[in-house]
């Protein structure tokens, strides 16, 4: 047994093993050499390890996990005792103990980042559009003057932008020939209106017959109510000119 050396066991790299502990066990059972903090196997358990293979487990001993390795060893041609190596489990469990709690702060945390990040993100970007929105909302047939600020970057907001406000460009000139062809047309309406009206009245004048006179009454009479036409469609173009909303409420 002395070419087992115990402290050169120690020395040898344990592949992130923390505090290795050795023991050498004979076939009866009983522990030859070692560290007292190991496993202690029982007769059965260390007789299946000479008659068969080396075997891995993990064992709670005293108040701590060590992971435990035993394997047969050989001497003077047989195979009769059994060595036995483990190591503790304690300072793997404190750091991922450690780990287990820097993942409730870092992952919160992180998670709460990304959202704020992706929060401002998302209202950055879509801030031209709600612009658009507040614009368009404010344009109507009174207010046709107004365009949608066009952004300053080179994508689809900003081409929508171009053809909304070309679209307005549009309307606006619509509205604009629209209120001229009536203020010009109640100009042409009105002429002749006024000139027929004089002329009935100094026919009304000049004509003794009652028959014809009553028929001539009868035309002025029509041709008053004509006559509010082109006033009518003049405070109709005031009022489209006009950039004052007319609010209409119910009354008794």
């Amino acid at each position: 047994y002395k070419q087992f050396n115990f402290q050169e066991l120690k020395s040898v790299p344990s592949d992130g093993l923390k505090r290795p502990a050795f023991q050498l066990f004979s076939s009866d059972g009983k522990m030859i050499i070692g560290d007292t903090v190991n496993a202690n196997p029982d007769l059965i358990f260390l007789r299946s390890i000479i008659k068969g293979s080396d075997k891995f487990e993990i064992s709670k001993i005293g108040r701590h996990w060590r992971r435990i390795y035993f394997s047969p060893i050989e001497l003077n041609e047989k195979t009769n005792h059994v060595l036995v190596i483990s190591s503790s489990l304690e300072e793997l469990h404190e750091d991922l103990e450690r780990l287990q709690l820097l993942f409730f702060i870092v992952i919160p945390t992180g998670l709460l980042f990304a959202g704020f990040s992706a929060y401002w993100i998302a209202k950055k970007a879509f801030k031209p559009v709600n612009d658009m929105i507040a614009t368009a909302n404010e344009i109507s047939a009174y207010s046709l003057d107004k365009r949608l600020r066009i952004p300053k970057t080179n994508d689809e907001v900003k081409a929508l932008s171009i053809t909304l406000n070309s679209m307005i460009d549009r309307l606006d000139k619509t509205f604009k020939s629209h209120r001229q062809f009536i203020a010009d047309a109640t100009h042409e309406i009105r002429t002749p209106i006024t000139v027929i009206q004089t002329e009935l009245k100094l026919s009304l004048k000049r004509i003794n017959d009652n028959q014809t006179t009553d028929r001539i009454k009868t035309y002025l009479d029509e041709h008053e109510k004509l006559s509010k036409l082109p006033t009518s469609l003049m405070a109709l173009v005031k009022i489209d000119a006009s950039k004052n909303v007319i609010e209409i409420s119910d009354i008794r």
